[in-house]
Protein backbone atom coordinates (compact mmCIF):
# COMPACT_ATOMS: atom_id res chain seq x y z
CA UNK A 1 0.00 0.00 0.00
CA UNK A 2 1.35 3.28 -0.88
CA UNK A 3 1.68 6.41 1.23
CA UNK A 4 0.68 9.10 -1.04
CA UNK A 5 0.16 12.45 0.50
CA UNK A 6 -3.21 14.34 -0.61
CA UNK A 7 -2.98 18.21 -0.82
CA UNK A 8 -5.51 20.23 -2.34
CA UNK A 9 -4.91 23.87 -2.36
CA UNK A 10 -2.42 23.65 0.24
CA UNK A 11 -5.05 22.21 2.80
CA UNK A 12 -3.87 18.76 4.24
CA UNK A 13 -6.26 15.79 4.21
CA UNK A 14 -6.31 14.38 7.32
CA UNK A 15 -5.70 10.43 7.26
CA UNK A 16 -7.07 7.88 9.82
CA UNK A 17 -5.32 6.53 12.93
CA UNK A 18 -4.49 3.40 10.85
CA UNK A 19 -1.96 5.82 8.25
CA UNK A 20 -0.90 7.96 10.69
CA UNK A 21 0.56 4.61 13.19
CA UNK A 22 2.45 3.43 9.68
CA UNK A 23 4.34 6.60 9.61
CA UNK A 24 2.11 8.51 7.35
CA UNK A 25 2.40 11.50 9.30
CA UNK A 26 6.20 12.12 8.58
CA UNK A 27 5.57 11.68 5.05
CA UNK A 28 5.53 15.41 4.14
CA UNK A 29 6.67 18.95 5.35
CA UNK A 30 5.01 21.49 4.12
CA UNK A 31 6.65 24.94 2.98
CA UNK A 32 4.51 28.21 2.74
CA UNK A 33 7.92 30.59 2.61
CA UNK A 34 9.46 32.04 0.73
CA UNK A 35 7.62 31.72 -1.75
CA UNK A 36 6.67 29.39 -3.78
CA UNK A 37 4.63 27.04 -1.26
CA UNK A 38 5.56 23.69 -1.82
CA UNK A 39 5.39 20.50 0.23
CA UNK A 40 8.32 18.12 0.33
CA UNK A 41 7.06 14.72 -0.06
CA UNK A 42 10.91 13.50 -0.64
CA UNK A 43 12.96 13.89 3.03
CA UNK A 44 16.61 14.98 3.09
CA UNK A 45 18.73 18.16 1.97
CA UNK A 46 19.57 16.26 -1.51
CA UNK A 47 19.30 19.15 -3.71
CA UNK A 48 17.29 16.99 -6.25
CA UNK A 49 14.50 17.04 -3.77
CA UNK A 50 14.38 20.51 -2.10
CA UNK A 51 13.59 24.21 -3.51
CA UNK A 52 16.02 27.27 -3.72
CA UNK A 53 14.86 30.77 -3.23
CA UNK A 54 16.62 33.54 -4.23
CA UNK A 55 16.38 36.89 -2.08
CA UNK A 56 18.65 40.15 -3.31
CA UNK A 57 20.19 41.66 -0.36
CA UNK A 58 22.15 45.35 -0.30
CA UNK A 59 25.20 45.00 0.79
CA UNK A 60 25.99 46.43 3.79
CA UNK A 61 22.22 46.19 5.50
CA UNK A 62 22.16 45.13 8.68
CA UNK A 63 19.23 42.63 10.88
CA UNK A 64 18.90 40.99 7.28
CA UNK A 65 16.38 38.31 8.73
CA UNK A 66 16.14 35.13 6.14
CA UNK A 67 12.98 33.38 7.48
CA UNK A 68 11.58 29.67 6.13
CA UNK A 69 7.56 29.30 7.34
CA UNK A 70 5.97 26.14 7.14
CA UNK A 71 2.64 24.18 8.30
CA UNK A 72 3.22 21.34 10.79
CA UNK A 73 0.34 18.53 10.15
CA UNK A 74 -1.82 18.01 13.53
CA UNK A 75 1.07 15.76 15.81
CA UNK A 76 4.13 16.84 13.90
CA UNK A 77 6.59 18.70 16.04
CA UNK A 78 9.68 19.55 15.07
CA UNK A 79 12.87 17.73 17.32
CA UNK A 80 15.29 19.95 15.82
CA UNK A 81 16.19 23.28 13.53
CA UNK A 82 19.96 23.55 11.91
CA UNK A 83 21.09 25.78 9.56
CA UNK A 84 24.13 25.60 7.09
CA UNK A 85 25.08 28.25 4.72
CA UNK A 86 27.51 26.77 1.73
CA UNK A 87 28.91 27.90 -1.66
CA UNK A 88 27.96 25.26 -4.38
CA UNK A 89 30.48 22.56 -3.43
CA UNK A 90 30.71 23.03 0.38
CA UNK A 91 28.17 23.29 3.44
CA UNK A 92 29.21 24.49 6.71
CA UNK A 93 27.19 24.05 9.93
CA UNK A 94 26.03 27.42 11.05
CA UNK A 95 24.55 26.52 14.49
CA UNK A 96 21.55 24.38 15.72
CA UNK A 97 18.08 24.81 17.95
CA UNK A 98 16.80 21.42 20.27
CA UNK A 99 13.23 21.04 21.07
CA UNK A 100 12.29 24.47 19.47
CA UNK A 101 9.81 26.59 20.96
CA UNK A 102 10.11 24.44 24.23
CA UNK A 103 10.88 25.38 27.90
CA UNK A 104 14.14 23.27 26.88
CA UNK A 105 15.41 24.80 23.75
CA UNK A 106 19.04 24.64 23.27
CA UNK A 107 20.47 27.35 20.50
CA UNK A 108 24.22 26.89 19.69
CA UNK A 109 26.00 28.88 17.27
CA UNK A 110 29.59 27.14 15.85
CA UNK A 111 32.32 29.63 16.48
CA UNK A 112 33.75 28.56 13.00
CA UNK A 113 33.60 31.13 10.29
CA UNK A 114 32.93 33.68 12.82
CA UNK A 115 29.36 32.96 12.78
CA UNK A 116 28.90 33.75 16.66
CA UNK A 117 29.32 37.49 15.65
CA UNK A 118 27.76 37.31 12.01
CA UNK A 119 24.51 35.24 12.41
CA UNK A 120 21.53 34.85 15.27
CA UNK A 121 19.17 31.62 14.71
CA UNK A 122 15.45 31.72 15.96
CA UNK A 123 12.98 28.61 15.40
CA UNK A 124 9.35 27.79 16.29
CA UNK A 125 6.60 25.44 15.34
CA UNK A 126 5.58 27.87 12.29
CA UNK A 127 8.68 29.51 11.47
CA UNK A 128 12.62 29.47 11.49
CA UNK A 129 14.93 32.74 10.84
CA UNK A 130 18.84 33.55 10.65
CA UNK A 131 19.36 36.95 10.78
CA UNK A 132 22.63 38.25 9.17
CA UNK A 133 23.73 40.97 11.38
CA UNK A 134 25.67 42.70 8.34
CA UNK A 135 25.55 42.09 4.88
CA UNK A 136 28.78 41.48 3.12
CA UNK A 137 30.05 39.85 0.05
CA UNK A 138 30.86 36.85 1.82
CA UNK A 139 27.16 36.12 2.65
CA UNK A 140 26.75 35.62 -1.30
CA UNK A 141 25.85 32.09 -0.33
CA UNK A 142 23.15 29.71 -0.41
CA UNK A 143 21.32 29.29 2.96
CA UNK A 144 19.51 25.83 4.26
CA UNK A 145 17.30 25.29 6.91
CA UNK A 146 16.96 21.60 8.01
CA UNK A 147 13.92 20.78 10.25
CA UNK A 148 13.84 17.43 12.19
CA UNK A 149 10.42 16.54 12.31
CA UNK A 150 9.87 12.43 13.78
CA UNK A 151 13.04 10.47 12.24
CA UNK A 152 13.21 12.54 8.58
CA UNK A 153 15.09 15.99 7.94
CA UNK A 154 13.54 18.19 5.46
CA UNK A 155 15.54 21.15 3.54
CA UNK A 156 14.63 24.29 2.03
CA UNK A 157 17.06 26.64 0.45
CA UNK A 158 16.99 30.16 0.21
CA UNK A 159 19.76 31.93 -2.15
CA UNK A 160 21.39 35.10 -1.57
CA UNK A 161 22.43 37.31 -4.09
CA UNK A 162 24.19 40.30 -2.55
CA UNK A 163 23.96 43.64 -4.52
CA UNK A 164 25.16 47.24 -4.71
CA UNK A 165 28.01 48.98 -3.42
CA UNK A 166 28.39 49.09 0.52
CA UNK A 167 26.29 51.86 2.14
CA UNK A 168 29.65 53.31 3.84
CA UNK A 169 31.11 54.01 -0.13
CA UNK A 170 27.13 55.25 -1.45
CA UNK A 171 27.71 58.76 -2.31
CA UNK A 172 31.38 58.98 -2.24
CA UNK A 173 33.14 59.28 -5.41
CA UNK A 174 34.68 55.81 -7.47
Amino acid sequence: MSRVVGIYHSTPLYCTSKWLNAGFLDAVLMWTAPAPAWNQTEPGSDTANIQTAVIQVLNGSTNVSVTWRYTLLEGQSIKLSYFTIGDGIRQDNIGTILRPGTPYEDTTIFSSGGYQSRFSIHSTSEFSTLTINKVSERDNATFQCNLQVGPNIWAYNIRIEVTGRNRETLGRPL
